[in-house]
């Protein structure tokens, strides 16, 4: 033990820097929530003793009226020019009471050095813009940035890089063709905690729009096909082609912990879908279309119910493809044939 930060609860997450001949010491504390905070101390040796920086914590948002909260977790780089930064993790809440739907995000702030000690941000706070002299070293970025729009028609040999799986792929669940995307549904339910055919990419922006054009013929009961917005197996929203009791339908399902509903529950025979989800800071709503037609609206659901403080999770939303069989292999593969993630032009903030 060579330090146990200045007295907050769970000291964690620590960071050791020799610089100018001091050893720093750079540790987060204060929890993961409203508290979290970035402390720092140096030494002449790396065992210490450690003096603690005057200007503790050097990074937080804690009692200020910001857009962002919970700062915390930082880590310093000097770049080719010789400026010091800092990388944090924070989050951007949607109202009050404090939930968030788009997990831990990371923050880059600027970083001077006075009197030996690093003053981060705005005296330790993290504002949406903060200005500074510095000169970021880099190139304008080539190829895909992430924040941006993205309209995917699987026509590579690799996925797009906003795709992620959230379990290690299982062959042939999930494939390209060249011209579409194939998912092939295994017997897992969307609500297990299991691998399934399943590969979604970030909500990044509280207001934005994705749409997936959809082939699909379920030919078993139980079958089904569509979208999702989802934080984990306890908690998503959907919108799928399904099969019940030997008819095709279009259905809305809600998943809060222990409770599940199908809000609604259209007939429908069409194979080829589009499905629509548009996401704001109050509501997740959704449409539908059958081939080329016009979109119809199937309903809405509370973002409240799939944030952080609901679900538990700091990851934040996925919107995500799916298919599942909901206890045996589906019979035949789902095709997307396209994706288009839009952000609105609303502030992020």
């Amino acid at each position: 033990m060579i330090w146990q930060g200045t007295g907050a609860n769970n000291p964690e997450g620590p960071h050791l820097y020799k610089r100018n001949g001091m050893y720093y010491f750079l540790i987060a504390q204060g929890g993961m929530e409203l508290c979290h905070m970035a402390v720092v101390a140096r030494s002449a040796s790396l065992f210490g003793p450690y003096e603690s920086c005057p200007q503790n914590p050097v990074l937080t948002n804690i009692g200020q009226s910001l857009p962002i909260k919970a700062i915390g977790h930082a880590d310093l780089v000097d770049d080719s020019y010789g400026n010091s930064w800092a990388v944090c993790l924070g989050n951007r809440p949607l109202g009050y009471p404090f939930r968030h739907n788009l997990g831990r995000e990371t923050m880059l702030v600027p970083i001077r050095w006075e009197n030996g000690w690093p003053i981060m941000g705005e005296n330790g706070a993290v504002l949406p813009e903060m200005e500074t002299t510095a000169s970021l070293p880099c190139d304008q970025p080539q190829g895909y940035v992430p924040g941006s729009a993205v309209h995917d028609r699987f026509t590579g040999k690799r996925m797009h890089p906003s795709w992620n799986w959230i379990y290690n792929p299982v062959p042939g669940l999930v494939t390209l063709t060249g011209s579409s995307l194939r998912l092939h549904g295994n017997g897992v339910l969307l609500s297990e905690d299991a691998p399934k055919a399943w590969i979604g990419r970030r909500q990044e922006h509280f207001c934005c729009t994705a749409e997936a054009v959809l082939l699909f013929a379920p030919q078993q009961d139980g079958e089904e096909a569509g979208l999702t917005i989802y934080m984990n197996p306890g908690h998503h929203y959907e919108i799928a082609r399904t099969r019940l009791h030997g008819s095709g339908y279009v259905i809305l399902c809600r998943r809060i912990g222990s409770l599940q509903v199908t809000e609604a529950m259209i007939p429908c025979e069409a194979e080829q879908m589009t499905f629509r989800l548009v996401c704001s800071r109050d509501r997740y709503e959704f449409f539908f279309a059958m081939d080329h037609e016009k979109m119809i609206p199937v309903g809405g659901e509370e973002t409240a119910y799939l944030t952080t403080e609901v679900g538990g999770c700091f990851t934040g939303n996925y919107i995500a493809l799916f298919a599942s069989g909901n206890g045996t292999d589906c019979a035949d593969f789902a095709e997307v044939m396209a994706f288009d993630y839009i952000p609105s032009a609303e502030a992020v903030l």
